[in-house]
């Protein structure tokens, strides 16, 4: 059995709940007691950290989200590597995440879930201008603040606009439902178009509470049943090749603001987008993302 450390950066961080679990680690709420701030903390998993690969992948991370500066993305305060340990510090969001909202509640109201869908593309959008493909979008990398606004999460299988030879060719890196075509052949040389096609594969999810295992069939058995607004705006941003989606997100964003007008209000029973989550069930960083070759 692993022994988690209780306290970190000697005695600072105290850690206090495991609010979610992903492919690289855990994530931990904690206290900040040098100015008495609840974070979040991603600590990588213990068997990954003997891989220097995987804490070069971690550290950059890090290194990607401190060039995001952006309301609508989770901000990174330091990454550090101490004794073995490897760990993120972040800021906390404690709604939980777009997939807790879903498998409380749910299919989302397709206004709601457009309106969600714009805070996404606000983030990708600053993703994008600064040379990062996210290539993870999906429900459990989407969290809620109080506000009720939404923040873009884990960076930890970006891919930056510099050379690297973390991703190589042949290597599929995503999460099975959102991945592009041309993410599932190879990651490594996936644009900001695959990112589209997560948002598309995002807001499909949202709006019906599933997963297709092939987007181009589920759209063609239930087009019908979605909104006509958003059911165009989904194929489109789904197309098998990347040139005949949505040139960019700042495009994809316009569409569905428009799209959004032409949808009925939010049902006034719906659930409130933000509700504190503090169980082990909350998701900082949650969902089965693969990394495998051929």
């Amino acid at each position: 059995m692993t022994i988690r450390p209780r306290t970190l950066a000697q005695g600072r961080y105290s850690l206090e709940a495991e609010v979610g679990v992903g492919g690289m680690g855990s994530v931990f709420r904690a206290m900040d007691h040098r100015d008495d701030t609840v974070r979040a903390i991603k600590l990588l998993s213990p068997g990954l950290a003997r891989s220097t690969t995987v804490r070069e992948r971690f550290r950059r991370e890090a290194e990607i989200l401190a060039r995001l500066e952006h309301p609508r993305i989770v901000r990174v305060h330091a990454f550090e590597d101490e004794g073995g340990v490897a760990y993120l510090v972040m800021d906390y969001v404690d709604g939980g995440s777009l997939k807790d909202w879903v498998v409380r509640n749910g299919p989302m109201p397709p206004r709601l879930a457009c309106r969600v869908l714009g805070d996404v593309c606000s983030a990708l959008a600053a993703t994008h201008a600064a040379g990062i493909v996210h290539r993870d979008v999906k429900p459990a990398n989407v969290l809620i603040a109080p506000d009720a606004t939404c923040r873009v999460v884990d960076f930890g299988i970006a891919r930056l606009d510099t050379p690297s030879n973390l991703t190589r060719q042949g290597v599929k890196m995503g999460t099975i439902g959102f991945m592009a075509p041309e993410q599932q052949v190879s990651a490594h040389d996936v644009d900001h178009r695959a990112d589209i096609y997560g948002v598309g594969a995002l807001l499909y999810a949202l709006l019906t509470g599933s997963i297709p295992d092939n987007m181009e069939q589920a759209l063609e058995q239930h087009y019908d049943l979605l909104p006509e607004p958003v059911a165009y705006l989904i194929t489109k941003a789904t197309f098998p090749l990347p040139q005949q989606r949505y040139p960019d997100v700042a495009t994809l964003g316009a569409v569905l603001e428009r799209a959004t007008e032409r949808l009925p209000p939010i049902p006034a029973r719906t659930p409130p987008l933000y509700e504190p989550v503090h169980s082990a069930t909350a998701s900082q960083v949650t969902g089965p993302t693969i990394v495998f070759e051929d």
